[in-house]
């Protein structure tokens, strides 16, 4: 049998239902974590109602496990407990500005006595060492130095994840790390946008994604320029105040 969800329910590929033994409708504005764990009750083998409503609020179990069978071995980047920051991101219209990831850190240093590791890839090397000059003593650089697993080992043991809109704040959702997410798409964005946050924000238990305002014109809904540019709206205050209400959410 072939599952998948119809191409008239998506509204854009009317011909790949040829392709399904099986064709589902419905859940067009649900997260999409919970739209595909419910595929097969909408193609009639299940209920819909053993999908539980709250899986985008839950670990990603399958993750979770692997990172508490890889603690014993697992790299340990510092020698206290730390905060991860990711200043990449795929394009350049998801990345914040190096400057204000460098603030923040100050900001997790100062306030929370969190040494800083920044990650990022290879390509990546350059804004990760920039970011670790602006902070000063108590960051270090791990860009180009990991694989997926030493990566799903460094985000692991931290306290907290900052990152743009990009796969390792997926990773840190679903660990059920405090993960802080800043985006382009503005607050107005609807879940009819394609990549909306609304609908493919992290998983986990303790995600918090900072969006400005409004788009600078003329972007609308989503950022269609390919610099950074509606992303410079977010400012520092407003992400370390959800850097903050996260890092006191067990005590409240």
């Amino acid at each position: 049998m072939r599952c998948g969800y119809s191409g008239e329910n998506d509204g854009v590929r009317p011909g790949v239902d040829r392709l399904y033994s099986v064709s589902a409708r419905g859940g067009c504005f649900e997260h999409e974590s919970l739209r595909y764990s419910r595929l097969l009750a909408r193609c009639g083998f299940e209920e819909v109602d053993a999908v539980a409503d709250d899986i985008p609020l839950q670990k990603i179990q399958c993750l979770y496990k692997i990172a508490q069978q890889r603690r014993a071995a697992a790299i340990r980047p510092a020698s206290g407990s730390y905060a991860v920051l990711c200043p990449g991101a795929l394009f350049p219209n998801k990345r914040w500005t190096v400057d204000r990831f460098a603030a923040v850190g100050k900001h997790l240093q100062e306030k929370f006595n969190l040494q800083i590791v920044v990650v990022g890839s290879a390509g990546e090397s350059e804004i990760c060492n920039s970011l670790c000059q602006m902070i000063g003593p108590g960051a270090v650089s791990y860009a180009g130095r990991t694989d997926v697993l030493k990566l799903l080992d460094i985000i692991t043991g931290a306290e907290v994840f900052l990152g743009n809109d990009s796969g390792a704040s997926h990773i840190a959702g679903g660990l059920g790390l405090k993960t802080i997410v800043v985006t382009a798409f503005p607050l107005a964005c609807q879940e009819d946008i394609p990549n909306s946050p609304r609908r493919f924000r992290p998983m986990g238990t303790a995600v918090e994604v900072v969006q400005p305002e409004k788009s600078l014109p003329p972007c609308k809904e989503m950022c269609i320029m390919n610099w950074q540019h509606c992303i410079q709206q977010v400012q520092v205050g407003k992400v370390c105040t959800a850097v903050d209400n996260l890092m006191t959410m067990d005590a409240a």
